[in-house]
């Protein structure tokens, strides 16, 4: 299968090389679409097993990752899984009111991520503009895993700061409401939480009561069901049966 395709592929680096990962889906939670369904359920972009075996081959250092690229998600964000830092790349499509965008990567001599420049589409314009560089509005130097989770506790703990990672997010959007996007709303930490992969997400993003609260539901249900089942199918297999003759 893929995932022991990949582990092959990456154990047969030769000595003095990294590996870059480029894939569509990344790994870890969905938060739009647990901040669709009210926070009812996790919402996990790949089954529990390979999401599992996947952040494990990137933490691998025998592996010798240096950084992933992701995209799925129409909006420009990261996540970082140990020593593993993931740039996920926003779309051309504007279909989750994001502006159109694209993006130009830098790299250091020795091919380390070092910065990238978001060019949006400016409609009043009709043009493409360079809207920013990375590291001059972060003020990251070097986009790697230990950078991304300090930004990662930035964002946590300021609301000015998530205002504006919406915006970039979204690739400035022309409106305040798409540029704050889900960054500006109480959903938040469904955002924000699904940057590490390494944090327990339902508990992070204050959902894990709810996530309970469905599982019981789900149960009970079920168990109510089976015993509807289990009633009815008394019944009927009585009126089947035909009454002994009286003596």
């Amino acid at each position: 299968n893929e995932m022991s395709w990949l582990q092959r592929i990456l154990h047969s680096t030769p000595p003095g090389m990294h590996n870059v990962i480029m894939m569509h889906i990344p790994p870890g939670y969905d938060p739009f679409s647990t901040q669709v369904i009210h926070g009812l359920l996790p919402w996990p972009f790949l089954r529990a097993n390979d999401n599992g075996a996947l952040i494990r081959q990137l933490q691998a250092r025998g592996n010798r990752v240096a950084y992933v690229i992701a995209a799925h998600t129409h909006r420009f964000g990261f996540r970082f899984a140990g020593n593993v830092a993931m740039v996920v790349l926003g779309s051309l499509s504007p279909i989750f009111g994001n502006n159109p965008a694209f993006y130009v990567l830098h790299l250091s001599g020795s091919g380390s991520l070092r910065d990238i420049d978001t060019y949006a589409f400016n409609e009043s314009k009709a043009a493409w503009v360079r809207a920013g560089s990375f590291d001059r509005s972060w003020g990251i130097g070097q986009i790697d895993a230990d950078a991304l989770a300090a930004l990662h506790a930035r964002l946590g703990r300021s609301p000015s700061l998530r205002q504006a990672w919406g915006a970039q997010a979204n690739g400035w959007p022309p409106t305040t409401v798409e540029a704050a996007g889900p960054w500006g709303t109480h959903w938040w930490r469904a955002q924000w939480c699904a940057q590490s992969l390494s944090s327990p997400f339902a508990q992070c993003a204050g959902i894990a009561r709810r996530v309970t609260i469905l599982r019981l539901f789900v149960v009970s249900a079920a168990i109510i069901a089976v015993a509807v089942l289990v009633i009815v199918s008394a019944r009927l297999l009585c009126r089947r049966v035909p009454a002994l003759p009286r003596r």
